[in-house]
């Protein structure tokens, strides 16, 4: 969801600084649409119901906005133009959902919650303050039972990007996202006194891609609006799409008492 972000303004930026970005013109190929495989076959899955949408997102009806001119093409071509150009510039995410509304299929697009939580300042902070809670009742309840699995699944939680501060990338490619976790903590019992416990769980992210028609001043002079990129939503040029994923990776702790849960470390190799 991207209220109150003005992406149009970086882009048109990003052209400004590198203009040999609009001197020839990339052709389309579709972005991976999921590219994951479960990693946890134990854990639930993401919440059943995808998250309300708020009053006024995205740019209404696709395809009903009127015939596109010969500018709506170009300017469809200079985004594009731009949005290949920003993979190689340090935002390779954000060009990858860009080019994914423009090639105009309106279907389901993966991000790695992995990169996020690794990529994105804090967020895998939020997601240990997430499952903390959640991990420490199961842990409870399959003590209580004697031993065992129990299972925990969250609800769907905003995680609010005011800014590029915490990652540019992530910023442009989503704006304010939802997140969940889920998974198991399972509890033996070693000695008259002693529990064995270990914490496994996944990370869940959704969102919708869309431009809703917010505005805000660059450089507190100019006002770009985000309605530029709503439009080619409303003329079929190009088309919003919800964002999922669940992590490549499981999580957790080995050794889990029902205590603090730290932040999930990076795996120690990565494809």
């Amino acid at each position: 969801m991207l209220s109150n972000v003005l992406k149009t303004s970086t882009w048109l930026l990003l052209l400004s600084i590198h203009p040999s970005l609009t001197l020839s013109l990339p052709r389309f190929f579709k972005a991976h649409l999921s590219r994951q495989s479960n990693p946890c076959p134990s854990c639930p899955g993401p919440p059943a119901a995808d998250p309300p949408s708020p009053p006024g997102d995205g740019s209404g009806d696709w395809g009903k906005g009127g015939t596109p001119t010969w500018r709506d093409k170009t300017w469809k071509v200079v985004v594009l133009t731009a949005a290949t150009g920003a993979k190689g510039l340090g935002l390779y995410h954000a060009g990858e959902n860009l080019i994914h509304f423009l090639d105009n299929t309106g279907t389901d697009k993966y991000n790695s919650p992995d990169h996020i939580l690794f990529e994105l300042k804090d967020f895998n902070q939020e997601v240990a303050d997430l499952v903390q809670p959640l991990a420490a009742s199961a842990y409870t309840a399959a003590k209580s039972a004697g031993g065992g699995t129990q299972t925990f699944a969250s609800r769907w939680t905003v995680c609010n990007l005011q800014g590029s501060s915490r990652s540019t990338d992530w910023f442009l490619a989503l704006g304010g996202f939802n997140f969940a976790v889920s998974g198991f903590v399972t509890v033996k019992k070693v000695s008259a006194t002693e529990w064995n416990g270990d914490l496994t769980y996944v990370v869940h992210i959704f969102d919708r891609y869309n431009w809703d028609g917010k505005k805000i001043a660059m450089f507190d002079v100019t006002i770009f609006e985000d309605d530029w990129m709503g439009k080619l939503h409303k003329i079929g040029l190009a088309r919003e799409y919800i964002v999922r994923g669940t992590s490549e990776n499981t999580y957790g702790v080995s050794g889990y008492d029902g205590g603090q849960v730290p932040k999930p470390q990076a795996p120690a190799t990565e494809d």
